[in-house]
């Protein structure tokens, strides 16, 4: 089945340039294996199974008992949304179900790349972004640079990630409050996306937006995608604070051509979800692990780096700080190492100097590009 299938973005498009055997670090997937009920459902699809169909039954149950096992969070299956699609492309649905055409979209950045981009929903909405270097401990500057961009905004919108991507830092509980009161403040909408909150790290605890009481609108969106490693289908979910933003993403997402949930998408999210063994504890285990590995390795060992605190996830968001740095840092380290990592600048103009660094890895690939990084950093 492998051979009909294209090339892994993340290894394949490299620049023929490479010194040495190319090493992919940049897209945020992994190279362990999916979750097995993943590859299951591929095998259980019956003849007929693909035709146009209605959401899956089970898959909104499936979705709320995995919020209630993981998050201690009770929301209501009836009012889960569902998406054949990516959760960049949800994000983009709920901007355009949650503001009004020319309103104010407000970023705390560095922020994913895919965010910034669907953010202004084709030229809709205008994208401001409130920007910290790096990961200084806390999002308390960037809540005050958000609640002055937002004033006398008018059905605005704040979009966060939670861990965020590409920093891997949690927000903090009152740092939730005090954004939903920025929100509030001003009559916008919170859209939290939450795609790596199965992947935090003790002792810190991922706080879904939705969970506690709110008084902003809001709408959160998840899926399977990062922690069950099944990026590759195009599937996710959705929450909101009411009625009225469920009808209205609904609305785009008719207008967009889509129905809601997919076949596989269901039945791939519903056998990861509905799964009760250790598995996905397994699997942070072994992302834990490499993550460690990668950051020892980086602060001790390779000159002029630095490594932002991972909370959670797989990436490692770090600095080169080099005299001889002449224009952007994945360059750099492309030309150096033949290492694709992502640019800073993709998460923000003002981040030429910093690069994401994928660590879900072989170990022993994980080991080579580790040991390339130190090389070069020594030159």
């Amino acid at each position: 089945m492998g051979r009909s299938l294209g090339p892994a973005v993340r290894w394949s498009r490299f620049p023929s340039a490479a010194t040495s055997t190319p090493i992919g670090m940049d897209v945020a997937d992994q190279d362990l294996p999916p979750h097995p009920g993943a590859l299951q459902a591929f095998r259980s699809l019956e003849s007929d199974a693909l035709r146009y169909r209605e959401s899956s039954p089970a898959v909104r149950p499936a979705i709320a008992g995995h919020c209630r096992r993981w998050f201690h969070w009770e929301p209501d299956a009836a009012e889960i949304v569902t998406f054949p699609v990516g959760a960049k492309t949800a994000v983009q649905i709920a901007v355009e179900a949650c503001t009004d055409r020319g309103a104010a979209v407000v970023i705390p950045t560095p922020m994913y790349s895919g965010i910034l981009k669907v953010a202004s929903v084709r030229g809709r909405n205008t994208v401001l972004t409130a920007h910290s270097s790096g990961n200084d401990g806390d999002f308390s500057g960037q809540l005050r640079l958000m609640d002055a961009l937002l004033e006398g905004s008018h059905r605005a919108a704040i979009i966060i990630a939670n861990p965020s991507n590409p920093s891997g830092r949690v927000w903090r509980p009152e740092e939730l409050e005090c954004l939903d009161k920025v929100a509030y403040r001003h009559g916008s909408c919170v859209i939290v996306d939450e795609v790596h909150s199965d992947l935090v790290w003790e002792p810190h605890k991922h706080v879904p937006f939705g969970a506690s009481p709110r008084s902003a609108r809001w709408i959160v969106i998840g899926s399977v995608s990062k922690a069950f490693n099944v990026g590759g289908v195009g599937w996710c979910w959705a929450l909101a604070s009411d009625p009225e933003l469920r009808l209205s993403m609904l609305e785009v997402t008719s207008r967009m051509g889509l129905y809601e949930g997919s076949t596989l998408g269901d039945l791939v999210a519903t056998s990861c979800l509905a799964d009760q063994s250790d598995w996905l504890n397994l699997r942070r285990e072994e992302l834990y692990r490499r993550t460690l590995i990668a950051v020892e390795h980086l602060r001790t060992q390779a000159s002029g780096w630095e490594v932002c605190e991972p909370e959670a996830g797989f990436l490692l968001w770090c600095k080169v700080a080099r005299d001889d740095l002449r224009d952007d840092a994945a360059n750099w380290l492309w030309e150096s190492t033949s290492i694709r990592g992502l640019s800073g600048a993709r998460f923000s103009e003002r981040d030429q100097r910093w690069i994401r660094l994928n660590v879900a890895l072989h170990l022993p690939v994980l080991e080579e590009a580790l040991a390339r990084i130190a090389a070069a950093s020594r030159q």
